[in-house]
């Protein structure tokens, strides 16, 4: 008598999990937003989100949350709940599902010189 043998299941594609965004303060003029949900990885931190943002709203969500060295910009917040990303593990911080994440921009800094 044969035995069902367990399937392998394909564990090199991971699993998404929907993460809702608000955009609180200038940002929501960069993506003409207020909120939206977007499909990341299981285990995406915050450098995943935002370069997943990026390359859904372009240059115009790049040129108010980021640095030129694709860091955050002084006047940029990313909350993870409560709690400022910066508080926690910074550009590292876990993304867990059913997380709700704010993106802040407070105002432009100057540019130039």
């Amino acid at each position: 008598m044969s035995q069902t043998q367990p399937q392998n299941l394909d564990t090199s594609v991971p699993a998404a999990m929907p993460v809702k965004v608000r955009y609180i303060g200038l940002v929501q003029n960069a993506v003409g937003l207020s909120s939206e949900e977007v499909q990341l990885p299981a285990g995406a931190r915050v450098r995943d989100l935002l370069a997943a943002l990026q390359d859904k709203h372009g240059d115009s969500f790049r040129y108010s949350v980021l640095s030129s060295d694709g860091g955050l910009r002084p006047t940029s917040r990313v909350l993870i709940g409560d709690e400022d990303s910066r508080d926690l593990q910074g550009m590292d911080t876990p993304i867990e599902p059913g997380s709700g994440v704010a993106i802040v921009v407070l105002v432009y800094p100057a540019e130039g010189g």
